[in-house]
């Protein structure tokens, strides 16, 4: 689990001793991770992480196809991008009051390097749930399924199309992701029972 994999990382690279989040580059060749104060990346290969941007106490980051960084830099944050190898953060998402949102957690890079997934939580219950995103900061997100959990994504093999899982009262559903249309279709599925 999450757990694990923060410990390993924690244990084999220097510099990660306060590493939490960690998430994959595209290639699988680098992380990304918070320490204390700043978003970092670091190669598999060796070297020492490089700080990227500053955060307070992140809340989920994701790399693009595309070579950016997308996070959540501060808890009741909103999504952020930040090219990878550092420069100017600009803000993504945007808090829209009247829907109760109160922040924008654990952003999940789509093919393409153009949409993101990434969880809305809100003091109004229908709200809450996984939206789509759109890293030009200007398209309004869609709500793609109510939950209280943020989703992943899982591609598709041999040109199928990818899916959504996420948590529902304890199953580990997953369901196809119709990227453009931001919209899940096809058949709800239960992957696994008894999930935290």
């Amino acid at each position: 689990g999450r757990a694990r994999i923060v410990d390993h990382l924690r244990g084999a690279i220097t510099g990660a001793v306060e590493a939490s989040y960690p998430f994959w580059s595209p290639d699988s060749r680098s992380l990304g991770f918070f320490s204390s104060t700043q978003l970092m990346t670091v190669a598999i290969a060796g070297g020492l992480p490089e700080a990227v941007a500053p955060t307070q106490t992140g809340r989920g980051g994701t790399w693009t196809d595309n070579g950016v960084l997308l996070f959540t830099p501060v808890g009741g944050g909103v999504i952020h991008r930040v090219p990878e190898r550092g420069g100017t953060v600009e803000r993504v998402t945007t808090l829209d009051a009247s829907r109760g949102e109160n922040a924008h957690y654990f952003p999940v890079a789509l093919p393409g390097g153009k949409q993101f997934l990434f969880f809305v939580r809100s003091t109004r219950a229908e709200n809450n749930g996984i939206y789509l995103g759109y890293l030009d900061g200007k398209t309004k997100p869609v709500r793609v399924v109510t939950s209280l959990s943020s989703g992943v994504y899982m591609p598709g093999r041999d040109a199928t199309p990818g899916r959504l899982l996420w948590v529902r009262d304890g199953q580990l559903l997953a369901q196809t992701l119709d990227i453009e249309g931001a919209k899940l279709t096809g058949e709800v599925t239960t992957v696994a029972s008894d999930v935290r």
